[in-house]
């Protein structure tokens, strides 16, 4: 038993696979973060537009 145990603490093969899934959830959530930045000022772009417009009309 403990030579099993052993031989699953020296294995690393699992170890790259959650280093690129942690690298894939940081990158969802760091697009998640931009695209909620470029939102917010693509809404405030359009609504100082339409006041514009109406202000011109």
């Amino acid at each position: 038993m403990k030579r099993i145990f052993m031989n699953f603490m020296d294995d690393e093969s699992g170890a790259v696979s959650v280093d690129w899934v942690v690298l894939a959830a940081s990158m969802v959530a760091f697009g998640l973060a931009i695209t909620a930045i470029i939102q917010t000022g693509a809404i405030n772009g359009v609504i100082n537009m339409f006041a514009s417009v109406d202000a011109a009309l």
